[in-house]
This record gives C-alpha cells, structure tokens and sequence, in this order.
C-alpha cells in the first residue's frame, strides 16, 4: 500500500519505497534536492559528501559542554577540492551534497553504506524530526589502520524514509521548537547545547573548572 503526505489512510509507520519517494518529490520538488534517480534505491536513497568538511580543533583546554562560545570557535573548516587524508582515528563532520525538506508526517533515518563500513569509515547513523530542512552534517570516523582519502561526491550514507502511522501535534513538531538549532540550516552549524544541560550540571561543570583552576 502507498500513501502520499496528504493522505490519512496509513496504518502503522511505513518505510517508503521509490514510487513514494517520487511521488512527495511531485508533491514537494524541495523533498530532496539536487534529485538523482541514479542515487534512488528501492527503498533508500544515497546521499554523498559535499565539497568542504569541518575538523574539531584540537585544545589545551578541556571541553565543557556548557561553553558554548568556545564550542562554536571549535571547528575548522578543509576544502575537499583537492581531497583530505583522513588519518586512522580521524574524525570529521561531512556537510551532505544534497538539502531536503521533511513533510510534517515523514521521518527519515541516515545509515551507513556496507561498502564504507567494510572500509573502516564508520558514519554516524542520525535521526531526522518530521517538518525538519536543511543540509544535514554527518560524522565520519576513519576506524581503519590506514590513511583514507576523502573526496567530494562519495556517496558515504542512505536515507531512508519513514510515515507516521498519525499527524504529530502542531506545537511539538521540529520547525517550532524553540531548540530547534538546524532547522533551514545551509551552513554548517556545529553542536548547540542551549537549555539541555540542568542547573546540577551547569553547578558540578563550574565546581570541576574551579579545581582545574586551582580554586578553592
């Protein structure tokens, strides 16, 4: 059975296949953008590396979760135009090629590709909200003992859709939340924290920064 964003006649969450996958991309031209039909499977869809990476800079400091400056100032930006050695033990956050435009009753899942996993590079599965877009940003370990050369284009993870069995809530849905730190995100955005961390948390992160420091 397939039905479409506008259609209340699901039962239970439905992965969808290609002729569903088109038929939103009718619908919604934004769905996944660029399309390739070269990149659609029968029930996935590949989604490939973009032409720049972000490293996490090395620090003398310690990381605190809750500095959130010092969090934002701790990326660097490479080119991929002319490749990166990704070092055994490396780890990057690969902006994807492609944007896409989640409807309100649809989730997606990104996975790993077989053939890069084989290889040592280990992606990080990543969850997408329904009602979320933008261009989603992968982490990507190189786990292997050897130098690996990335280059723009690799098809590296698949996405894979999913209906909602109902309608989410209005007010609980991605695009309005007050938190939701990526949404219509085109440049890359590193990790946001906001409000997550509790007021214990925030107290015992100050108490450990005091004794780093010397502090009584």
């Amino acid at each position: 059975m397939s039905c479409y964003s506008n259609s209340n006649d699901c039962e239970g969450n439905m992965v969808l296949t290609d002729v569903d996958i088109r038929q939103l991309l009718k619908e919604n031209k934004n769905f996944i953008s660029p399309f390739n039909e070269n990149k659609l499977s029968a029930a996935s869809y590949d989604v490939s590396i973009g032409s720049v990476v972000y490293e996490i800079a090395v620090t003398a400091n310690v990381v605190t979760l809750n500095d959130q400056p010092s969090i934002d100032n701790g990326y660097t930006k490479v080119d991929l135009s002319e490749g990166l050695i990704l070092k055994p033990g490396q780890y990057v956050l690969c902006p994807l090629a492609e944007q896409i435009s989640l409807p309100d009753n649809v989730i997606a899942r990104v996975m790993p590709r077989t053939r890069y996993t084989r290889m040592g590079l280990l992606l990080a599965p990543q969850y997408c909200n329904p009602s979320y877009s933008g261009t989603l940003s992968l982490g990507l370990r190189n786990a292997s003992p050897n130098n690996v050369m990335l280059v723009p284009g690799l098809s590296i993870g698949q996405l894979i859709f999913e209906r909602l069995e109902h309608q989410p809530s209005e007010n609980k849905l991605y695009r309005n939340q007050p938190d939701s730190f990526y949404q219509d995100e085109i440049e890359f955005v590193g990790a946001k924290f906001g409000n997550e961390l509790s007021d214990e948390a925030n107290q015992v992160y100050e108490a450990m920064l005091r004794k780093l420091s010397g502090e009584n």
